[in-house]
């Protein structure tokens, strides 16, 4: 991930808010973790 925050070898995490246009709707936090599959086999959520 080439934004990402490397919290461990091949590991990293991003991390953003996203506010949709509509003026009533909340703001969303988005978290993406990012795992080398070759090196992290068992990762879940693939």
């Amino acid at each position: 991930m080439k934004d990402g925050v490397e919290v461990y070898p091949d590991i990293a995490v991003k991390v953003w808010r996203h506010q949709p246009a509509d003026p009533k709707a909340k703001a969303r936090r988005h978290i993406v973790v990012h795992k080398q599959i070759s090196r992290h086999p068992q990762a879940r959520g693939k």
